[in-house]
Order: C-alpha cells, then structure tokens, then sequence
C-alpha cells in the first residue's frame, strides 16, 4: 500500500496548487490510514501511537484557513481545543492558539490580537516549542507593524500633521530582539 506519508506529501501539493477537493481528501485519508492504522496494528497502548483527532483536526483548521473558509476553520478549532483539552495535550493547545491568532488578524481584531499573541509566545516558550515560537514572534512583529498611534513630536505633542497615524519602530525592534 501506500505510505501515509504519500498522502500527506500529496495534501501539502493540492494545497500549493489550490485544489480543496484534493487537498482534503489526501489529509483525510493521511490520517486514516496513517495514524489511525497505525493504532490499530498495534497491540500496545502506546500514547504515541493512539488516534489523535485534536492534530487532524488542527490541520483542517489550516487547510480551511488557506482557503478562506473561515467559519468552518473556526468551527473546527473549537472542536480541536476541546479534544486537546480533553486529551491534556498542551502542545496542541499552543498551536491551536497560535491559529485563533491568525484567525483573529483576519476578522481584524488588533488589540485582541495583540494579546493572544503575547500569550501564544509565552506558551510555546514555555512548552520549548520553537518552531511556534518562531513563528509567534513573527506574528507579533507582524502585528507591531501594522498596529498604529498618534504621532507625536520630540516634545510629546501632537505633530504638525496631526491625526496622522504610524509605526512605533521600538515596538517593532522590541518583538525582533
């Protein structure tokens, strides 16, 4: 038979080349016959080898998010961290986070954003994640690029150009350091 890691090479190619229907069907059938197979051929209850439905889902999240399915990547984060907490499975728990992150700059939301990409750093620095934490200090320098003030002058009044909006450079160089 196939390796499940030829479905889910096949899943990262539908989603590359924008074919949903692909894409889908290869992730599911990664998980089925993957893990799920997997599990069932072992005799041990290895915690390694159990099901993990909180992570197919997680990556449902992301194939919805890719493209621009956002209710249904939503409504599949919540059924994935109520499977994470369910399972104590706190490295999903932070990824799962650090998609409501990416969820939440969608809908727009910045200060909400701010905030949950603080805590998602926090998380993954403390789970030692350090892929997640790449990409949440990404996120937040991201964030800090695009979040606005008023600009003021040297002596901390208004400027000249008043009502103008930008970037605070510290803040930026702040999240990078």
């Amino acid at each position: 038979g196939n390796p499940p890691g030829g479905s889910y090479l096949r899943y990262l190619y539908a989603m590359q080349h924008k074919d949903y229907p692909a894409a889908e069907a290869h992730l599911h059938r990664y998980f089925d016959y993957g893990m799920f197979g997997r599990a069932l051929r072992n005799d041990r209850a290895d915690v390694k080898d159990r099901p993990v439905f909180q992570w197919a889902l997680l990556n449902l999240v992301g194939l919805h998010f890719r493209f621009g399915h956002m209710a249904l990547a939503l409504q599949a984060l919540e059924e994935t961290v109520r499977l994470a907490q369910h399972a104590s499975d706190h490295k999903c728990l932070a990824n799962a986070l650090y998609w409501l992150v990416r969820l939440v700059s969608v809908a727009g939301e910045r200060e909400l954003e701010g905030q949950l990409v603080r805590r998602c750093l926090q998380r993954a620095c403390q789970l030692r994640l350090t892929k997640l934490q790449g990409l949440a200090v990404m996120r937040l320098v991201r964030h800090r690029l695009h979040s606005t003030q008023r600009k003021d002058n040297a002596l901390g009044k208004p400027s000249s150009d008043a009502g103008a909006v930008g970037t605070s450079p510290t803040l930026v160089w702040d999240a990078l350091a």
